[in-house]
């Protein structure tokens, strides 16, 4: 930790996690006809809908891949989220136990 409070990274490895990292994730409905693009905190970017389900009358299993790909997005930018904080409580635990030696 430098006189800022700030921890500083000794490693490779502990540069990248303590790095904000910028990314996005994809998700897919169940019958693969709609694809989800979402950011780090869930947010949607994209959706991927092939144009003849828009023309359709049908609207409901449309409602239902669109839904179910958003989720599907959703539920990895959760997990991706939950390994970097991991990541970073490790690798703040591993710097307190160097410096108390």
């Amino acid at each position: 930790m430098n006189p800022f409070g700030i921890l500083e990274a000794e490693t490779p490895e502990e540069a990248a996690a303590a790095e904000p990292v910028r990314s996005s994730v994809r998700g897919r409905s169940r019958d693969e006809t709609v694809d989800a693009e979402v950011d780090e905190r869930g947010g949607l970017l994209s959706l991927r809908i092939p144009r003849h389900l828009l023309r359709g009358a049908h609207t409901e299993p449309l409602c239902r891949a669109v839904v179910e790909a958003v989720a599907h997005a959703r539920h990895q930018a959760g997990q991706l989220a939950r390994e970097r904080a991991r990541t970073r409580v490790d690798l703040a635990h591993s710097r307190r136990a160097r410096t108390r030696r």
